[in-house]
């Protein structure tokens, strides 16, 4: 996961040319610079697909999930579609679908296949305060 170095870096290079950092990493002791470049990347990504999700304090998916999932408009309008009780999203991804239905059911089960999302997925359901999702990592 990322490390408070990690973090500060990324808000702190969030407009830098991603090819200049990965050439000077070795300028930044203590940084998982790699690590730290792809997060920017979705981090760009999720800026203008996903408003509500650009937190610091969030850890993102590869740019693929992010590229991937629904934007926050159309997790909007999904979610606004049906409530009640409990529902299952069983291409769960990045999470943003799960969390906008959560908004509208008691209790979702957010399922996916790939365990570094589900991981990725469970450490931001609990900071953004989502504790009607059982995060669950599953092929089927």
């Amino acid at each position: 996961m990322l490390t408070p170095a990690d973090r500060q870096f990324i808000q702190d290079h969030l407009q830098a040319d991603l090819h200049r950092l990965l050439l000077s990493a070795n300028r930044y002791p203590g940084v998982q610079v790699p690590v730290a470049v792809a997060q920017i990347e979705a981090f760009r990504k999720v800026r203008e697909k996903i408003p509500s999700w650009f937190r610091f304090d969030l850890i993102m998916p590869p740019v693929r999930s992010v590229e991937q999932a629904s934007s926050e408009e159309t997790a909007r309008f999904k979610a606004g579609l049906f409530s009640g009780k409990a529902m299952a999203d069983l291409t769960g991804g990045m999470g943003v679908d799960s969390w906008f239905f959560s908004r509208q059911f008691n209790q979702v089960v957010y399922v996916e296949q790939q365990p570094q999302l589900v991981e990725i997925a469970r450490h931001n359901f609990d900071v953004l305060g989502a504790r009607n999702i059982n995060a669950i990592c599953s092929g089927f």
